[in-house]
């Protein structure tokens, strides 16, 4: 595990990112929480991302995409985070009133699988899982699971349609091409759908390389990486 004593300028206070190395995030995004980052997976320009379990390998993140944001109980006398515990932005209170920020405020972090491309302006609310594959269309509100190789858009968002066919689906699961090393995809017909599940399964048969990727922490809860 590689140490990087530099914080780069999307990494907000007590955020913590473990990435496998290629991958990006523009200078103008922000990670505020802790996630996991595939190798390939990039971030455009004022992406806003809370606590994200994990994201995959070779996704796409349009700007000004925002990710798993914390809550608000709406049940409480206030929704204001001075009373769960959340009121870091005013250290004189935060504390002090109200009860712990726990799993009965937050649900669960988003997780979003490989070759996932979120398009600009989307917004991924907490608690969903994004099947890999998916396509979210740009400005929808995602606010329930999304199927692998659906194609998903509105507010809320809902199925518009299947990338490919069932059988076509079932077999690229069954092959993960990401799981490879990316040389995998030399000479791989990519415009043909059929054709390339040839190519990559005929490859994965006679025994390719798994992807061995190294791996960074960008750890801003401390002085240094660890």
């Amino acid at each position: 595990m590689n140490k990087n004593p530099l914080m780069p300028p999307w990494l907000a206070t007590h955020s913590i990112v473990h990435a496998e190395v290629p991958f990006y995030v523009d200078s103008r995004a922000l990670f505020s929480g802790r996630t996991h980052v595939g190798a390939y997976t990039y971030f455009g320009q004022g992406c806003l991302v809370g606590t994200l379990e994990s994201i995959g390998r070779f996704c796409s993140i349009a700007p000004n995409v925002t990710i798993g944001l914390g809550e608000h109980p709406l049940e409480y006398i206030s929704t204001h985070p001075a009373f769960f515990n959340g009121a870091g932005m005013f250290p004189d209170i935060n504390n002090k009133f109200g009860i712990p920020r726990n799993a009965d405020v937050l649900s669960t972090p988003p997780v979003i699988g490989n070759d996932v491309w979120l398009g600009a302006n989307c917004i991924i609310g907490r608690g969903v899982r994004i099947g890999n594959g998916a396509i979210i269309a740009a400005g929808a509100f995602v606010n329930r699971d999304v199927p692998d190789y659906a194609i998903v858009g509105g507010l809320p968002s809902r199925v518009i349609r299947m990338r490919f066919s069932e059988q076509q689906i079932e077999r690229l699961l069954k092959l993960k091409w990401w799981n490879y090393d990316i040389s995998i995809m030399q000479n791989v017909p990519v415009n043909n759908i059929e054709h390339a599940l040839e190519v990559l399964e005929k490859k994965v048969a006679e025994g390719f390389s798994l992807g061995n990727y190294s791996k960074m922490i960008y750890n801003k809860a401390a002085k240094v990486a660890e």
